[in-house]
């Protein structure tokens, strides 16, 4: 599926009212499958935007105060949401909290991280081999294995060394 952005309404010399011509041909003749708003200042934009392309409607709520809930979305007709700025704002607070700790208590902060989440399916792994397994089964057969390359976390070796004898080899510095 091709999903057209529309960052038009927050360029200085454009404006809403050319989001949603814009909008308009993404749909209608470049045919794309989802055009998204990234920047809807009001409820009423939202619902001019969903109105002016038919199929599924996506948004961004970065300049929305207050955000919708779900089900206000649902029933202005949009039923895809993007979050950049929410999910930015919290990485960034909660890597710069553990920074903060990492500074004070080195590596005990990374083993109490790793206890507090030892459930987390990004830290079992259970949620990383479940994107290698859905990027194994959409990428083409004509992509660059990354999987060919890189088959764990350990440090991949320089072609100087795969075909080396073990004894050779040039040791991975941590």
């Amino acid at each position: 599926m091709v999903i057209a952005q529309c960052y038009v309404a927050e360029a200085a010399k454009e404006g809403f009212e050319e989001s949603l011509v814009r909008m308009k041909a993404y749909k209608e003749i470049a045919e794309v499958g989802l055009v998204q708003l990234t920047a809807p200042r009001s409820v009423e934009q939202m619902k001019w935007a969903r109105d002016a392309v038919e199929g599924t409607s996506s948004i961004m709520q970065a300049y929305m105060d207050p955000l919708l809930s779900k089900k206000e979305l649902l029933n202005l007709g949009i039923n895809l949401l993007w979050m950049a700025r929410l999910t930015h704002d919290v990485t960034y607070v909660a890597l710069d909290d553990f920074i903060e700790d990492s500074i004070e208590r080195v590596t005990s902060a990374w083993y109490d991280f790793q206890k507090q989440h030892k459930e987390n399916p990004y830290l079992t792994g259970v949620q990383v081999a479940k994107h290698r397994e859905l990027e194994e089964r959409y990428l083409s057969d004509d992509y660059p294995g990354k999987y060919d390359r890189f088959t764990g976390r350990e440090p991949e070796q320089s072609s100087d060394d795969r075909d080396a004898p073990a004894s050779t080899k040039k040791r991975a510095v941590a």
